[in-house]
């Protein structure tokens, strides 16, 4: 059964090193930072955040489709957003 694992706290806590240090390669990593850094080098806008989670959202259901193991890696700090 693929797992979700959703990373919680606020920015700069240590996410993403700890994921860099012990999650798997085989699980799909979905971040919004991921992808402005990769598309804007990290140059925020409120316009590439809201793409930024578009696409997030987008790659998330990929993963449920294709029933892969997934680890969002966002801040999540409202319930309503996990």
């Amino acid at each position: 059964m693929p797992q979700c694992t959703i990373l919680i706290g606020i920015p700069g806590v240590g996410k993403t090193t700890w994921l860099q240090q012990n999650i798997p390669s085989s699980h799909q990593v979905i971040s919004p930072d991921q992808y402005l850094e990769e598309n804007y080098d990290y140059e925020w806008t409120v316009a590439r955040a809201s793409k930024a989670w578009a696409v997030s959202y987008q790659r998330f259901a990929q993963c449920l489709k294709n029933t892969q193991d997934v680890i969002w890696d966002a801040t999540f700090l409202q319930p309503i957003d996990r």
